[in-house]
């Protein structure tokens, strides 16, 4: 069985009282996850890093429900 991975980046920006607040520093994935091929009821673990201001949250993913990232 062939797992693979997708990724994208959400930006969102907040107005408050007509000042625009944004972000400092844009997301960037700074470590992807790479194609994992697993047996059929085996363990599949991936890794996946990523930076920016504020500090992105990564969120693992599986037929569009979240999952695990234990």
């Amino acid at each position: 069985m062939l797992i693979a991975f997708h990724s994208s980046v959400e930006v969102e920006s907040l107005e408050r009282g007509g000042a625009g607040i944004g972000y400092l520093d844009p997301p960037e994935i700074t470590s992807k996850p790479r194609n994992l091929q697993v047996k059929a009821g085996g363990v599949a673990a991936f890794y996946c890093a990523a930076r920016g201001d504020p500090l992105p949250v990564i969120q693992w993913k599986k037929n569009g429900k979240k999952v695990s990232s234990k």
